[in-house]
């Protein structure tokens, strides 16, 4: 991407979900604390920390936006009558306040389901936002070796979050030497085994937010 992140990475899902009950201050001085310790990569999304994961953020940055990478998410849970773009567009807007920045360095479809990818509206829509200036690369979050694989394939990803365990590792040599930034996060063996189930809606597509199913608890 052209981009330099440290080693370890800010996921605050877990400073959203683990802090979720303490009080704010102690939230952004967990973030400042890690900023100070040379972490340089932020990854955080729309829907964490009950939403209020990139305002905990973007009140950290104040000052020091200028030294992170700083990646979000956007995600289609009950979109009901409302369309792709305009979730898009506003989930994009929204995130940008929270965030106090003007430009998402690295905008992600959450959860991006085969479906999702295959069709290709969406990444549309996002370069459409990247061509605003609102966004500078675009990646997705997958589970399962045929999303992963559509994303890579497709050629408008600039990087890949991909489910990894290092007890099923399929994906690891097929991975390599692509000209798309791999972000792996951890997850257990038998949440990459669940992806394979028929009717798996982990990705949280448009075409499934308009089904009556309750939305999964887990959503990376």
């Amino acid at each position: 991407l052209g981009l330099v992140g440290s080693e370890m990475c800010i996921r605050d899902r877990y400073v959203g979900g683990l802090l979720l009950h303490q009080d704010d201050e102690t939230k952004i001085l967990a973030i400042r604390r890690a900023l100070d310790a040379g972490i340089n990569f932020i990854d955080t999304a729309d829907m964490y920390g009950e939403g209020k994961s990139e305002e905990h953020i973007g009140e950290a940055l104040r000052g020091r936006r200028s030294e992170v990478i700083l990646a979000t998410k956007f995600n289609f849970r009950n979109l009901g009558t409302e369309s792709p773009e305009s979730r898009i567009n506003s989930s994009v807007e929204t995130s940008l306040r929270k965030l106090q920045t003007d430009v998402i360095d690295l905008l992600y479809i959450h959860s991006a389901s085969l479906a999702i990818i295959t069709r290709g509206e969406i990444v549309g829509i996002v370069q459409d936002a990247q061509k605003a200036g609102h966004v500078r690369y675009i990646g997705a979050t997958t589970y399962g070796q045929a999303a992963s694989m559509a994303v890579l394939e497709d050629g408008r990803y600039d990087c890949l979050q991909l489910a990894y365990n290092l007890l099923a590792r399929p994906l690891e040599e097929r991975v390599h030497y692509q000209p798309v930034a791999i972000a792996p996060h951890a997850v257990t063996p038998l949440e990459l085994v669940r992806v394979a189930e028929p009717g798996d809606n982990r990705g949280h597509g448009w075409e499934h937010a308009r089904a009556t199913d309750p939305p999964r608890e887990k959503t990376t």
